[in-house]
């Protein structure tokens, strides 16, 4: 029987990054649990600083993956109207689609509200939205987490500029002094505490760090031949990602402590992730030859990969109706206020969002084959 062309493009996927887009949304899950860092009486509780030192680069490996894939990167063929188009359907229709059912329903079916009380909104709620749009940034209250989708549009609406550079970094030499130079920039800007780039999650000042991350991508992914299976590339990797959280969780203690509401280490745009996050795509690389090897494995993970971007859109509302529910409550209640309970509550939380993120995902893609299989005419 003949493939249809989205189970060719399944088949066709790659493991590791396939499986970085897995570490990837684990760990955005887990940055969103927010552990408190403080007890009642303002000691900080250390514990919960390293777990979130240890989860904080789920949005910077993203970014490298979209670097891995890049236009221009790739070679691809696509022309800026074709790129443009590909953006819309894939970025901006999913992530208006959503917030504009999270919008309407979200309180009825998070929050316990009535569907005439979700549904309804004065008029102040609509001037804020609209006020949002124009500045490039979602005010629905349960989609706070699609900058990033945000951010990737503005990418994209300017990919020419990246896509010149990513061909400019072509020869070794230009790639190692391109990341010197780009680590050396993060390190500045950390050592003036962002004051120097301004970067964020938002507009133009997100666009920036990301386009960092994606240029970083490219050239990771221009030598992944060299760091697959290779167990010293793998061990520096390790070493780039507990090194870089170990002094990430110094920093950031100090900064809690003489100041309650500093976490900007904990940010993807800081050295600490660009080391840490690049740590992590070594890793993956130099085991991958072994999860090629074992194909029921290898297919487990490209199957769970290709879900990752709906359960990045959904895990949010998810989260929210078991936080509604209790359920962080009586984790806590199971697991207690030790440091070990801690790092079992983030584990737990974050896999059993995972889990009841990708049933969901998988209920809507069931729904959407058998729309399409009884769509009249021919299917591909």
């Amino acid at each position: 029987m003949p493939q249809t062309v989205r189970e060719q493009k399944k088949n066709s996927r790659e493991a590791a990054p396939e499986l970085l887009r897995i570490i990837g949304a684990l760990m955005v899950i887990g940055t969103h649990l927010k552990q408190g860092y403080f007890t009642g009486n303002g000691s900080l509780i250390y514990s919960r600083v390293m777990i979130a030192c240890f989860v904080a680069e789920g949005v910077a490996i993203f970014w490298l993956i979209c670097g891995f894939y890049f236009p221009g990167n790739v070679d691809s063929k696509l022309s800026y109207t074709e790129t443009m188009k590909k953006a819309v359907r894939r970025i901006l229709i999913p992530v208006l689609g959503l917030s504009v059912f999270t919008f309407f329903f979200a309180g009825f079916l998070v929050d316990g509200k009535t569907l005439a009380e979700s549904i309804h909104h004065s008029p102040d709620v609509y001037r804020k939205l609209i006020k949002s749009l124009f500045q490039w940034k979602n005010a629905v209250s349960d989609c706070f987490h699609l900058w990033y989708m945000y951010v990737y549009f503005l990418v994209m609406l300017c990919f020419p500029l990246p896509w010149g550079l990513v061909c400019w970094a072509r020869s070794r030499s230009k790639s190692y002094y391109a990341l010197y130079f780009l680590w050396a920039a993060l390190l500045i800007n950390d050592a003036f505490h962002n004051s120097i780039f301004n970067f964020s999650h938002y507009s133009i000042n997100g666009m920036a760090g990301a386009l960092i991350y994606i240029f970083t991508g490219s050239i990771l992914y221009q030598w992944r031949n060299e760091f697959a299976g290779n167990k010293r590339w793998c061990l520096a990797g390790i070493l780039m990602f507990l090194g870089a959280n170990l002094l990430r969780f110094h920093f950031t203690c100090e900064h809690l402590l003489a100041d309650p509401k500093d976490i900007l280490m904990l940010y993807w745009y800081t050295n600490f992730g660009f080391i840490s996050s690049i740590g992590i795509v070594l890793t993956v690389w130099g085991i991958i030859p072994w999860i090629q090897k074992n194909e029921p494995l290898k297919k487990l993970i490209c199957h769970l990969g290709s879900r990752t971007m709906g359960i990045y859109l959904i895990h949010y509302l998810v989260l929210r109706k078991t936080w509604n529910m209790g359920l962080n409550r009586k984790l806590n209640a199971v697991f207690g206020g030790t440091a070990a309970g801690s790092v079992l509550y983030q584990l737990v939380y974050t896999l059993i969002i995972f889990l009841l993120s990708l049933i969901i995902v998988e209920v809507y893609y069931y729904v959407r084959s058998w729309a399409d299989s009884v769509r009249p005419g021919d299917q591909c």
